[in-house]
């Protein structure tokens, strides 16, 4: 039988509120599982032990304390400009991740290793006789750094260096996004295919939800930060209610930089309409959806999100952008609208349109032609062709697997 391993930070089972990567890795390893294949999963945890997760072996690998080096011990706020312990960190993780995958090898071994960029989680995996290793990008991580302002740090060049070591270094590696792919290849001379995700249309039930909502909203989910746009939508916003006074939107997901309290200053008298929920568990998410006129997601930076792909699948509107692989999704004027990055006249005249439903927000949309493409057993044999098909390059486990 064909064994597969995946190294990832994320999967449902430690993170069931996070985002892309624990959504992809639960979809695919099912979707493997279903077709017959022995797929394993590890995972970091703060103590060790082994679980079943609809046919995926998960198994959760105890990370030890990290120790920073002396580089990192240093005192201010200034010596995080060249700190370089989120890196360390990271590898450290990594490392412990592949040692426990070279236990599980030795006994039963593996012909496929996949990983992420983020978490770096293939870094110290070794080469070995029929395995291969293959990559999958996650985001376009330089980008992701610069929005989030610390691509000026020390860290910022070192992530990036290792980065593109992980994709040079895999036998294969690929990107779900087709602005991904590019990227990587412009930036790292990486050649990258693109390959879709599995994503299933379900039309099941949604959870209950034991909150209340407004009765017409506008929804902006997710990650709250300015990858995803949130200080542009915010901006955007004062535009839009002064053509459109009683728009109401809902926020919900994850502020790790407290935005949300400098955009309601921002809002002034109008922050009582927008209704903030916080982190929501992700069977509750796809009831919000449902509930709401459109879905307004304006990254500058993605790679297929999710939340754009949960609300097409349940033929609801969306507001995105374009040049962020969100236009790789949403048919313009037909499953929603697309606007230009950091435009806020045109963001406020999109949500304005919907919450006057005008069309394309003037009833529930088509699913977008891209959802052939995301079939799960298509995607699954996608991947699967792609990754038997293509002949691996030897690897000699030098210089791109020293440390950075």
């Amino acid at each position: 039988m064909i064994h597969f391993a995946f190294l990832t930070p994320e999967f449902p089972t430690n993170s069931p509120s996070s985002g892309g990567l624990a959504t992809f890795a639960g979809r695919i390893t099912r979707s493997l599982v279903a077709k017959g294949y022995c797929v394993d999963v590890f995972l970091p945890a703060e103590s060790p032990s082994t679980e079943d997760w609809f046919g995926v072996n998960v198994f959760n690998v105890q990370i030890p304390p990290y120790q920073a080096s002396l580089w990192n011990r240093g005192p201010g706020s200034w010596w995080g400009r060249i700190s370089s312990e989120g890196l360390e960190r990271t590898l450290h993780s990594a490392r412990f991740l592949a040692n426990a995958l070279e236990k599980k090898h030795a006994v039963d071994a593996y012909n496929y290793v996949h990983g992420a960029d983020f978490g770096l989680t293939t870094y110290f995996v070794r080469p070995a006789p029929n395995r291969r290793v293959v990559v999958r990008a996650s985001s376009r991580s330089e980008l992701c750094r610069h929005w989030m302002g610390s691509s000026n740090r020390l860290e910022h060049f070192l992530l990036t260096r290792a980065e593109h070591r992980l994709f040079r270094q895999a036998d294969l590696a690929y990107a779900p996004s087709e602005c991904t792919a590019k990227f990587y290849w412009e930036r790292a001379g990486v050649d990258m295919k693109v390959i879709r995700p599995p994503v299933e249309i379900s039309f099941d039930s949604a959870a209950q939800l034991d909150f209340d909502l407004p009765h017409r909203f506008l929804l902006h989910f997710g990650n709250i930060n300015r990858v995803k746009g949130s200080d542009w939508l915010a901006r955007a916003l004062a535009i839009a209610w002064k053509s459109a006074p009683d728009l109401q939107m809902v926020w919900a997901g994850t502020d790790l930089q407290g935005w949300l309290p400098r955009f309601q200053l921002r809002w002034g008298s109008h922050a009582s309409k927008v209704t903030w929920l916080g982190p929501i568990p992700r069977t509750q998410i796809r009831s919000i959806v449902r509930k709401a006129v459109a879905v307004v997601s304006p990254s500058r930076v993605d790679n297929l999100p999710n939340t754009v792909l949960e609300a097409q699948a349940d033929r609801i509107p969306v507001i995105g952008t374009w040049s962020s692989s969100i236009d790789e999704i949403v048919v313009d004027s037909v499953t929603g609208k697309l606007v230009e990055i950091d435009d806020d006249n045109s963001l406020a005249e999109a949500m304005i349109s919907a919450w006057k439903g005008y069309p394309p927000f003037n009833s529930q949309c088509p699913i977008p032609p891209i959802f052939d493409l995301l079939k799960p057993e298509l995607a699954v044999q996608n991947l699967l062709d792609y990754i038997n098909a293509t002949k691996a390059a030897p690897k000699t486990g030098g210089e791109l697997r020293a440390s950075v």
